[in-house]
């Protein structure tokens, strides 16, 4: 069924008339990137780095041919740019595209379904069955502020974008992240799966 998002709307109200809703929150300001994000932006220090030495030892090699080498050989070194800028985007671009698009983030557990509401410029509402998800984990900082993980057993997500229904291929983890009290959204999730806490 297509559905018309509103700025003004919220996942509250995509819970259905038949479910129960248990839980809703957003992301907590200020938004922080979970460790593997952060490690992330290490591995980008080392891929620049790693991109600089690069060019110059290649730039080094190419002064010992002579004019007559072959044009290919003089632009060699240049190679190096691209991966330069990968990891530019790791240290840089990367984090800021995380925290800004968890801004517009809303989240809702209700006794059948969960609920992931992006608001933001792109409109979007992934809906997973409990039956659907395995392997949840969680983890927090010392405010109970953290997240919950998880993934998805088969493709029996619902995704919509701009409200029109969307069959791209669905990712095979998801989650709620930065959000408070993490361990009690956790225990929420073993409940409702039948799944042992941690």
């Amino acid at each position: 069924m297509e559905q018309n998002f509103q700025s003004n709307e919220s996942v509250r109200d995509y819970v259905l008339q038949d479910e129960r809703l248990l839980w809703t929150g957003k992301p907590v300001k200020p938004i922080k990137l979970l460790p593997g994000e952060k490690f992330n932006i290490v591995f980008g220090v080392f891929w620049i780095v790693f991109s600089i030495f690069w060019m110059g030892l290649a730039f080094a090699t190419v002064k010992k041919f002579d004019e007559q080498d072959i044009l290919m050989m003089k632009i060699f070194p240049y190679f190096g740019i691209p991966f330069s800028f990968v990891g530019l985007y790791l240290v840089f671009l990367s984090p800021f595209r995380i925290m800004n698009k968890r801004k517009y983030i809303e989240y809702a557990l209700t006794n059948k379904r969960i609920l992931i509401f992006n608001n933001g410029k792109k409109k979007t509402l992934n809906t997973f069955k409990y039956s659907d998800i395995h392997n949840i984990s969680f983890g927090c900082d010392e405010n109970g502020v953290g997240a919950v993980t998880f993934f998805i057993k088969k493709t029996g997500a619902t995704t919509f974008v701009d409200g029109h229904p969307s069959r791209s291929a669905m990712r095979t983890m998801a989650g709620m992240y930065n959000i408070e009290n993490v361990k009690k959204v956790y225990k929420i999730f073993c409940y409702q799966t039948g799944e042992k806490e941690q």
